[in-house]
């Protein structure tokens, strides 16, 4: 079923089968996904005050219009996805949702906390992301393209960088996301970082933090405390 919703309706239930919710505009409703795969996308300053339930299955919170900054704060894991929050100005989802599996920031920043272990893939969108992990994160970060995205957190170390895209977007393996991570410019964490199977230089700016450039990208990362090359050629500022 797909739902276009630009009226206030006390509550909307997708039932069984795969669901679209389009918010088009502010209203106050409550919205609930079936045990197909649902879809909740919220239009840009758009506010949905109420609260949203994904219920079984696979289900997407896209607030990939959105072109100001918004928040989510990823605090529980539901009986099928996660429960948290989310806050701005405006607020796409005033009352919070659960049970989500998938997340799309929109193109004015966004902000991902992950504030227990929990499985959900996050992507970012065309602005200044932050993924913040607490802790684990079961499932991928992807920062998008465009802006400067930052990947951090106390659950975060030993990250292998695999591959760099333009606008210094680069993509690997870290323990604490299980899934890896791709699109990001920032990298912090501890322990060890190694570099891609290419020519590249590492200049250190302060303890343990420097930047790291291949191919015309360059990535800037913090709190690794052990720096190892690739196959190829390394040169190291120190």
């Amino acid at each position: 079923d797909d739902f276009v919703l630009a009226h206030n309706v006390a509550s909307v239930n997708g039932g069984n089968g795969n669901n679209s919710f389009n918010v088009n505009a502010s209203i106050t409703s409550n919205l609930s996904g079936g045990n197909g795969t649902d879809s909740f996308v919220i239009a840009d300053t758009v506010q949905l005050t109420g609260t949203i339930n994904g219920a079984e299955n696979n289900d997407t919170l896209n607030i990939g219009s959105y072109s100001s900054l918004v928040t989510l704060n990823l605090n529980t894991t539901g009986a099928n996805g996660i429960n948290g929050t989310t806050t701005g100005t405006p607020n796409p989802v005033s009352g919070g949702f659960s049970n989500i599996d998938l997340f799309v920031g929109g193109s004015g920043g966004n902000s991902y906390n992950v504030n227990t272990a929990l499985s959900a893939d996050l992507t970012g969108g065309a602005g200044s992301d932050t993924f913040t992990i607490n802790s684990v994160l079961t499932g991928s970060v992807d920062g998008g393209v465009g802006g400067i995205d930052t990947l951090q957190g106390p659950a975060l170390s030993n990250a292998l960088l695999t591959s760099a895209a333009a606008s210094d977007e680069f993509a690997g393996s870290i323990t604490g996301v299980s899934g890896g991570f791709s699109g990001i410019d920032t990298l912090s964490g501890s322990g060890t970082l190694t570099g891609q199977n290419t020519d590249a230089s590492w200049v250190s700016s302060a303890i343990n933090s420097g930047s790291y450039a291949t191919g015309g990208n360059t990535l800037t990362f913090n709190g690794f405390s052990g720096w190892i090359g690739g196959s190829q050629a390394d040169n190291f500022t120190l």
